[in-house]
């Protein structure tokens, strides 16, 4: 009965971890308090040993989001991560996010208005110090934030030639249209950039959503991976 009262999902947010814990519920602590767009975060477990399983079994639902939570025996890496999860999904939107992201406020109803403002994009990512937009000195990410509410309309938009993957968003037309992550690129890297120009090919722009932001600490998950992250890129 309580399913029944939940509003529809409009996005799922499909997120692969690997140890990390700490990452993983700042990352649950900033969506929950900087998202209202409703929505269901699948957890896609990669063998994590630290206490993140255990951790995971812990969410609970709440009135707006919902949480689901896949455990794998091993570390598949990134894109087979992925691909789990959007096997599962069936949201209007689908965001691709790493679990080393924090989130500002109204990051994904500004991305889902970009998307609606303009019909023809299929993959946006928000803005991010990933992208060189930083804060000032002394400046919190959450003003950082405000400030590109107020400088940039709703709706704003730059147009990119690919996107990347550490929070991007993707619409279920697109998705249907061009599939999931090529999974010849695991355990990582490049998958996002493949991905990009197969959506361009589709015949769908791509870029950033100008008033949207959010955090990455970039590189979080793979410096676990030591020399073999060198190799690996």
């Amino acid at each position: 009965m309580e399913e029944d009262l939940q509003p529809k999902k409009l996005c799922d947010i499909i997120v692969p971890t690997y140890n990390k814990m700490e990452h993983t519920q700042n990352f649950v602590k900033s969506f929950l308090s900087h998202t209202v767009v409703p929505s269901r975060v699948i957890f896609v477990d990669n063998g994590s040993g630290d206490g993140t399983r255990e951790y995971l079994s812990t969410l609970t639902d709440t009135s707006v989001h919902s949480f689901t939570v896949i455990l794998n025996n091993e570390n598949k890496g990134y894109a087979p991560a992925m691909n789990q999860g959007l096997a599962m999904s069936d949201a209007p939107y689908v965001c691709f996010s790493n679990n080393d992201v924090i989130f500002t406020q109204g990051w994904l109803e500004e991305v889902i208005l970009t998307f609606k403002e303009f019909p023809d994009i299929g993959l946006l990512n928000p803005n991010s110090n990933n992208l060189n937009i930083k804060p000032k000195e002394g400046e919190s990410i959450d003003v950082l934030s405000e400030r590109l509410r107020k400088t940039y309309v709703k709706g704003s938009f730059v147009d990119m030639p690919f996107c990347i993957g550490f929070c991007m968003v993707v619409k279920r037309i697109t998705v249907d249209a061009v599939g999931g992550l090529d999974e010849a690129f695991a355990p990582m890297y490049f998958e996002d950039t493949d991905y990009s120009r197969r959506v361009h090919k589709a015949g769908y722009r791509l870029g950033i959503a100008r008033r949207a932001y959010v955090w990455h600490h970039e590189g979080g998950s793979s410096q676990q991976l030591g020399k073999e992250r060198e190799v690996l890129f």
